[in-house]
């Protein structure tokens, strides 16, 4: 089993990565050079796959409920039945709603890890050896 935190670094990572992926997309569709915009939307979509997979087996997916109303607003916004070639450049708010929470497990989990570290441990004395 993954840790939370090995995920949201993976997370951040696929983010990040399509972000410039995007802007290499937007670049060489301006520039006539569809040839390379289509490799760099083929890997765009290959690091999509695996976010929107990283979601839905999700350590924090407990019931669905938790992941997949993410997954919906990431496949409306960056995968919309009419899609304008324009969007791609644009920002992506459902992006920043993946990140959030992320962030908002990962403080959850550190506060529960302290609170775990706040009990009192058995005196040594009873397991050492006489």
């Amino acid at each position: 089993m993954k840790s939370h935190k090995s995920e949201s670094i993976q997370v951040r990572w696929l983010i990040g990565e399509i972000g410039d992926l995007d802007k290499m997309i937007a670049m060489h569709r301006s520039a006539d050079g569809d040839f390379m915009a289509e490799q760099y939307e083929a890997r765009r979509l290959k690091y999509f796959k695996e976010l929107i997979s990283l979601l839905a087996n999700s350590a924090y997916n407990v019931s669905g409920r938790e992941t997949f109303p993410l997954i919906e607003g990431l496949l409306k916004e960056n995968y919309p039945k009419r899609r304008h070639r324009s969007a791609v450049a644009g920002g992506h708010k459902s992006f920043e709603q993946v990140l959030h929470f992320y962030e908002t497990r990962k403080a959850k989990s550190n506060v529960t890890s302290t609170d775990r570290s706040g009990v009192v441990a058995e005196p040594d004395a009873i397991y050492r050896k006489k």
